[in-house]
């Protein structure tokens, strides 16, 4: 069989192993080369991605790598695909990568982007669901605190206060408020892959709403 690492765009597995399982030959009379469709699968969730890979067979240099590519057909062989056919197919779907709103200053940015990529992780190691949890509750601190340097008080209150003296608006406060109770879910490994999904999008809207939104307003 042939194995390769990938990261996973389902599970959200680092580097786990693929299995390629097969592939579909094609003639396509739109372009001058056989199409093989190729399918992997991932050997921790199971789901596939595929690759298309073209040769071309008036040239030379394709007709040797179809030669070696039908000889493996089989998947038998203990060769990489990629080393046999000395290039990478891209594979798809690609794995997602960490969704950060722009105009977050930079240590905002950091810390959400840190957290982004362990909620990555999370879909396929239960382990990350409270890291990553508690990486969101540490985004918000970081931006209440460019709102209100009162770190000596707790979160609780600091969020109160931004809604009594008017930084933040009632809707946002509650969208703290509820960053806050799930960041000490996670504090106490006591929170679902659904509520860090909450949590995210909690902390996203949170920071659009704060930073991005009024950074896209021109300057009279």
């Amino acid at each position: 069989m042939i194995t390769f690492g990938y990261d996973c765009p389902h599970c959200g597995k680092k580097d786990v192993a693929f299995e390629v399982g097969g592939f579909v030959q094609r003639k396509v009379k739109s372009v001058p080369f056989d199409v093989y469709s190729i399918l992997a699968t991932c050997n921790y969730c199971g789901h596939g991605i595929v690759a298309s890979l073209g040769f071309n067979e008036k040239n030379p240099a394709d007709l040797i790598a179809i030669d070696a590519f039908r000889k493996h057909a089989d998947w038998r062989e203990k060769d990489s695909l990629f080393d046999l056919l000395d290039f990478d197919p891209e594979w798809l779907p690609k794995p997602p990568k960490p969704e950060v709103p722009a105009h977050l200053p930079n240590n905002i940015a950091e810390q959400l982007t840190g957290a982004e990529q362990l909620f990555l992780q999370a879909r396929g190691d239960r382990l990350m669901i409270a890291y990553s949890g508690l990486g969101f509750r540490k985004t918000l601190e970081f931006a209440l605190k460019l709102l209100d340097d009162n770190t000596d008080k707790n979160l609780n209150w600091r969020i109160n206060a931004l809604v009594k003296n008017g930084l933040l608006v009632k809707s946002m406060g509650d969208f703290a408020h509820r960053i806050r109770a799930l960041g000490n879910d996670a504090t106490h490994d006591d929170i679902s892959l659904d509520e860090l999904q909450e949590l995210r999008l909690f902390t996203q809207l949170f920071l659009q709403y704060t930073f991005t939104l009024p950074a896209m307003i021109p300057v009279k």
